[in-house]
């Protein structure tokens, strides 16, 4: 892909003389399922703690380390699992952004499991 599609990060990024970057999601344990898409493969996809923490480790290594307030970094989730990431990251990890812009981001609780995994992101933060 030669060129970001066009649309409001887009635009966004020209206002604000901004850097898009995307990051994909990775499986934990493996690279890759073993050509099995079975629960017990994709489980992996699931440790929500370390998904953030990469994107804060990708936003060290962006800057090599340098990050300050001078460096604003902006997070936005686009895919339905990286939404509700973006504000549990903006929350996780207060002085890594700026903000966290989330696309129709669940951030509200729907089962006793996202309400399970909203209080580890709040553990992670109040630690």
């Amino acid at each position: 892909m030669d060129k970001m599609p066009k649309g409001y990060v887009d635009v966004l990024a020209k206002e604000h003389k901004a850097k898009v970057v995307a990051l994909e999601h990775r499986f934990y344990g493996q690279i890759t399922p073993e050509n099995d898409m079975s629960t017990e493969t994709l489980r992996f996809l699931t440790l929500w703690n370390q998904a953030l923490a990469d994107v804060n480790h990708f936003i060290h290594h962006l800057y090599d380390g340098t990050h300050d307030q001078r460096q604003r970094v902006d997070r936005r989730g686009q895919v339905v699992s990286w939404r509700s990431l973006s504000a549990w990251f903006r929350i996780a990890y207060l002085n890594a952004t700026v903000a966290a812009i989330s696309s129709s981001g669940v951030v509200n609780p729907i089962s006793r499991k996202s309400l399970k995994l909203s209080r580890r992101v709040l553990d992670l933060r109040y630690k």
